[in-house]
């Protein structure tokens, strides 16, 4: 039995959550937080320490044009003064995963009508929202904190992306992704020959240190963001370096809090890493020992590990990338000369493994 969810207490409660409850009758349930909720987790954490409150900014933007068409059609004719193609506002919604990054993309294609209808409004002088949000509009720091967002968040949004898929499992690819996903967080401000001496654990790594962090020029910032910190250069040279120190501070912050929530220790997402048919050939066979362990299953553990010793040799195991639960089924259905099946205790086990969900987002 496995079990995913957000990390809310009610379902977490080491007393009264769901899990809890659960225990009480499966003792080795396995608990597997939802990928998918963690990262967004890290992603609001980096994002609430920006200078800018890009949250709010957003929802202000878009509750100021959703029920007025009378605003949107003086919108629409500051677009076509621009002559920027005329795009509805988007809304950001927090507890939609995928929501930040395309209220973003849509804030920056519109740049240039908000700032021109804001700037010609009415209230523009007035306490209240119009004079807020142009005020936010008007720092030159914005606009580079939005682009630099477009830019990072397409790489969390293609993680989460990946495990909400429902056609295939992912439970093989669970661990290598994580740890992939912070390398490439790590590679955006460390230097690569500090990350190269702490491949084989990460965690490890002081990011924090200063001395290891790139220079200006070389953090990840995206082209767009680089281009326009360019025309900022010259009358702008303090708000560049406040800018740099801060975007170190969001990748900082998002390690943190992926290293605080994803368990890199877990033995089971290790193993699971087998179920990966281009590495399925490669584990060593305590690996069997430590499943039984972990796994709330029964399953016949010598016999396992007597056909995996053919398998990892057996040169028709087509193990080239795809649809993992194919490859079990294929492997399932491979015969010995007998006609009978070779390695159905080991494909069995390997296919109720991709059973464990990674997500619970659809």
């Amino acid at each position: 039995m496995s079990f995913t969810s957000d990390t809310c207490n009610v379902m977490k409660g080491q007393r009264g959550g769901v899990i809890a409850k659960l225990r009480l009758y499966q003792p080795k349930v396995v608990d597997v937080y939802c990928i998918c909720h963690l990262v967004s987790l890290c992603v609001k954490s980096a994002v609430k320490g920006l200078p800018l409150k890009v949250d709010e900014f957003l929802v202000d933007v878009y509750y100021h044009f959703r029920n007025s068409v009378n605003r949107i059609v003086s919108l629409q004719e500051f677009a076509e003064f621009c002559s920027v193609e005329f795009k509805c506002i988007l809304k950001h919604c927090e507890t939609r995963w995928l929501s930040l990054r395309r209220a973003i993309d849509r804030t920056l294609e519109m740049w240039d009508p908000l700032l021109s209808y804001f700037t010609s409004h009415g209230d523009v002088e007035k306490p209240g929202k119009v004079k807020t949000i142009f005020e936010v509009m008007s720092k030159p720091s914005t606009k580079l904190w939005l682009c630099f967002l477009s830019n990072v968040l397409t790489v969390f949004d293609k993680f989460n992306g990946y495990f909400q898929t429902s056609s295939v499992s992912t439970a093989h690819k669970l661990y290598g992704e994580s740890v992939r996903l912070l390398k490439t967080v790590l590679g955006f401000f460390v230097k690569p020959r500090v990350i190269k001496t702490h491949v084989d654990d990460l965690t490890k790594l002081k990011f924090q240190d200063t001395a290891s962090h790139l220079t200006d020029d070389e953090l990840f910032v995206g082209d767009s963001t680089s281009a326009l910190s360019v025309h900022l250069c010259d009358n702008e040279g303090e708000l560049l370096e406040n800018f740099y120190n801060e975007v170190r501070q969001f990748y900082q912050l998002f390690i943190q809090k992926q290293l605080k929530k994803f368990d890199f220790k877990s033995k089971l997402f290790q193993i699971l890493s087998f179920l990966d048919p281009v590495n399925s050939q490669d584990i060593k066979l305590c690996t069997f020992d430590q499943l039984d362990e972990i796994l709330p299953i029964t399953f016949d553990k010598a016999a396992v590990k007597f056909e995996y010793r053919e398998f990892s040799v057996d040169s028709n195991v087509q193990c080239t990338k795809g649809d993992p639960v194919k490859f079990w089924v294929n492997v399932c259905n491979m015969k010995s000369p007998m006609g009978e099946q070779k390695y159905k205790n080991l494909a069995t086990i390997a296919l109720r493994l991709l059973s464990v969900p990674t997500s619970n987002a659809d």
